[in-house]
C-alpha cells in the first residue's frame, strides 16, 4: 500500500507546571521545570492513543504531567510533532518522522524520547533499537563532552572565586543526578523490552537529545511495520532534566578622588593673598562596575581657612554609578596667613579613597607710610611735607597708591608725582622691601593747628596711615593811612584828614596806640572816628587805643583842621602796638595858599 499524501501533523504539547528559582541563568539557559511523561501518542489519525499502558497502568494524560519541584509553575516547554501515514498494510514497512522542538525560553538537557507499540514492529527486531541507541547514546556523549567542558570551565570561574567547597557539592550533585538519570533510562527501557515482550510485539524506539537550545528544534526518524489488521498504536513519551542555573552580577566600584584648590578661573593654585576668590575643587570618580553606596567626602582644612563658614568640609556626593563623577566646587575664605598641606577623602561604609596632598601658601601683602614736614610754619608760607610708603613684607603689593587727605583751606598744592586725583596718587606694584618718596606742597592762608595725612592702600594690604599736624602760625600786619580830602586849602579854608589803620597780616594785633601831630599852618577843628581824639595845646592829638584788630580789620577817623598861614603843611601820624613795637609813622602834604 502506497503512503497516502497529505499525511496529517500530530502536535502533541506538553503541558507542566514548575517553580522557578529567583535567579538568571548563564548560557540563556534560566532556571526552567522539566517534566517526565510516558502519556500515550496516537501513530496516526486513524490509530487511538490509549491512556494505558500494555499492562493497564493509567499513564498521566497529555497535558497534565506532574512537574518536578520547584517554586513558580510554568507550562513545559517541550513541543513533540510527528508526521506519520495515517493508513498502512500489513507487513510493509513506513518511515515517519519525529520533530521535538523547545518553545520555552530556556535550554533542556538530556531530553529522552521514548516510544512504545502496539499492533507495530520496528524492522531488524532489537538491532534497530540498539542501533538508535548507540547513535543517541553517541550523540549524547558527544553533547555531554562540550557540556563537561561548559561545566569545567563555570566549576573553574567559581575556583577562581574562592568556592571550591560549592563547587564540590555541585559536582556531587551532579553525579548524583547523572546516576539517577541513568537508572531512570535504564528502568523505562526495561520497562518498554518488558511491554514489547509482554505484547509479543516488536520493541519501541528511544531517542535522547543531550542538550535543546531555546527555539530549537531536532528532527528524528523512525521505520515500523503493522503486524496485523485492525487499530496499531504508536505511543511517545518525554523525559528531560531541569537547567537550574543561578546567575549573580558582582560587582566591584573603585573610587578615585581629585581635590585641588583653584582660582576664580579655575586654574590651580600652590599660593594666593588671603583676599584672593578662591575655592576647593572636589572630583570623584567610580572607575569600577556597579554602583557605590552613598559617598561622603571630607576634609579637615587648616585654622584660618574656611569653606562655607566651617574648617571642615563634610560633602554628601551620594550614591555614584559606574563610569559616572561626581564634581563640586566650595568657595573658600581666608582669614590670615596661613601654610596649608592636605588631602581630602571619598568614603562609603566599604571604600575609602583619599586624593594626594596639595599644598597652599596663603600672604597678606604689608605697607608702610612716614609723613615728615614741618611742626610750625608761618600762614601765608609754602608748606611742604615728604611721604614714603615702603613694603616691608614677602610678597608684591598690587595697585598699590596714596591718598593725601589735605588740611582744609590748602591752596596751591603740588606734588613731586604730579597733580593728585581722586584715586589718590598711583604707586603700581611695590616690591617686598621697595619704597617710593615724593614731596607734596601746599599753602596755608590763615593761621592755625593743621594736619597733613596720608594712607597707603594696596591689593589684600591692611591699609596704613600717617599724619602729621603743623601749627601755621599768623603775622599781624598794620598799615596807616593819612590822606588830606581838601588840597590845595586858602588861608582860613578848612580841609579833612582821613585816617585808616588796617590789618593786613594773618593774625590779630592788640593794643594798638595812635597819634598825630597838626601842622603849625593848622588849627584843630574837631575829630570823630573809632575811637575818641583829644587835641593839645601844642596841636598834638591823642587817640584812643584800640583792643584787637583781626586780620583784614579797618579803623578809621576823621580829623578837621582850618589853615591859618599859607605854605607847605605836613600832617604826620604815629602808631605801635604789640606786634609793632617799632613806631611807624605817616605824613601827609598840604598846601596853604
Amino acid at each position: 500500500m502506497n503512503t497516502p499524501p497529505h499525511a496529517p501533523r500530530h502536535t502533541l504539547a506538553l503541558a507542566a507546571s514548575l517553580l522557578t528559582l529567583v535567579a538568571a541563568c548563564s548560557e540563556e539557559e534560566v532556571a526552567r521545570p522539566v517534566v517526565s511523561t510516558n502519556e500515550p501518542v496516537a501513530a496516526n489519525p486513524t490509530l487511538v492513543a490509549d491512556a494505558s499502558d500494555a499492562t493497564g497502568a493509567p499513564r498521566t494524560a497529555i497535558g497534565a504531567a506532574e512537574p518536578r519541584p520547584a517554586s513558580t509553575a510554568m507550562s513545559s516547554p517541550i513541543e513533540i510533532t510527528r508526521n506519520a501515514p495515517g493508513e498502512v498494510r500489513v507487513g510493509e514497512m513506513f518511515e515517519y518522522e519525529i520533530q521535538v522542538r523547545n518553545r520555552g525560553e530556556s535550554a533542556v538537557r538530556d531530553v529522552v524520547i521514548t516510544e512504545s507499540l502496539n499492533g507495530f514492529a520496528r524492522p531488524g527486531g532489537s538491532s534497530e533499537q540498539a542501533q538508535g541507541d548507540q547513535r543517541a547514546q553517541g550523540d549524547q556523549q558527544a553533547q555531554g563532552d562540550q557540556q563537561a567542558q561548559g561545566d569545567q570551565q563555570a566549576q573553574g570561574n567559581q575556583q577562581a572565586q574562592g568556592d571550591q567547597q560549592a563547587q564540590g557539592d555541585q559536582q556531587a550533585q551532579g553525579n548524583q543526578q547523572a546516576q539517577g538519570n541513568q537508572q531512570a533510562q535504564g528502568s523505562q527501557q526495561a520497562q518498554g523490552n518488558q511491554q514489547g515482550q509482554g505484547n509479543q510485539q516488536g520493541q519501541g524506539g528511544r531517542w535522547t537529545i543531550a542538550r535543546l537550545a531555546p527555539g530549537a528544534e531536532e528532527t528524528l526518524r523512525g521505520r515500523l511495520m503493522a503486524q496485523s489488521a485492525g487499530q496499531a498504536n504508536s505511543c511517545l513519551s518525554v523525559d528531560y532534566s531541569p537547567v537550574t542555573c543561578m546567575q549573580t552580577t558582582v560587582v566591584d566600584p573603585e573610587l578615585t578622588l581629585r581635590r585641588r584648590i583653584v582660582n576664580a578661573a579655575g586654574e590651580p593654585v600652590r599660593s594666593a593673598y588671603v583676599c584672593d576668590e578662591l575655592f576647593a575643587d572636589y572630583r570623584v570618580e567610580n572607575v569600577g562596575t556597579g554602583a557605590t553606596d552613598p559617598v561622603t567626602i571630607r576634609e579637615r582644612l587648616v585654622q584660618g581657612l574656611q569653606a562655607d563658614g566651617r574648617n571642615a568640609v563634610e560633602l554628601p556626593a551620594g550614591e555614584i554609578p559606574a563610569g559616572e563623577t561626581f564634581e563640586a566646587r566650595l568657595p573658600l575664605r581666608a582669614e590670615e596667613p596661613a601654610d596649608y598641606n592636605g588631602s581630602a577623602t571619598a568614603s562609603t561604609d566599604a571604600l575609602e579613597v583619599t586624593s594626594e596632598p596639595a599644598a597652599l601658601q596663603l600672604y597678606r601683602a604689608q605697607l608702610a607710610m612716614e609723613v615728615s614736614g614741618p611742626t610750625k610754619e608761618y600762614s601765608g608760607r609754602l608748606f611742604q611735607y615728604d611721604i614714603q610708603v615702603s613694603n616691608p613684607g614677602d610678597v608684591p603689593v598690587l595697585n598699590s597708591r596714596v591718598m593725601l587727605a589735605l588740611p582744609e583751606g590748602a591752596q596751591r598744592v603740588s606734588t613731586s608725582r604730579g597733580d593728585v586725583g581722586e584715586k589718590g596718587i598711583d604707586i603700581g606694584v611695590l616690591d617686598p622691601g621697595a619704597s617710593r618718596d615724593f614731596r607734596v606742597a601746599f599753602e596755608l592762608p590763615q593761621p592755625g593747628s593743621y594736619e597733613m595725612a596720608a594712607t597707603a592702600e594696596g591689593y589684600c594690604a591692611e591699609a596704613q596711615s600717617a599724619a602729621l599736624t603743623t601749627e601755621a602760625i599768623g603775622v599781624p600786619a598794620l598799615l596807616v593811612e593819612v590822606v588830606d580830602l581838601e588840597d590845595p586849602v586858602r588861608v582860613d579854608g578848612e580841609t579833612t584828614y582821613e585816617i585808616v589803620v588796617k590789618n593786613q597780616g594773618t593774625a590779630e594785633d592788640i593794643n594798638i596806640e595812635l597819634g598825630a601831630q597838626l601842622p603849625q599852618q593848622f588849627a584843630f577843628v574837631r575829630a570823630e572816628g573809632d575811637t575818641q581824639v583829644q587835641a593839645g595845646d601844642d596841636r598834638k592829638l591823642t587817640f584812643g587805643r584800640i583792643d584787637r584788630l583781626a586780620p583784614g580789620e579797618i579803623a578809621s577817623w576823621h580829623v578837621m583842621a582850618r589853615a591859618l598861614e599859607a605854605g607847605k603843611a605836613r600832617m604826620s601820624v604815629t602808631l605801635t602796638s604789640d606786634a609793632t613795637r617799632q613806631e611807624l609813622v605817616e605824613m601827609e602834604p598840604t598846601t596853604v595858599f
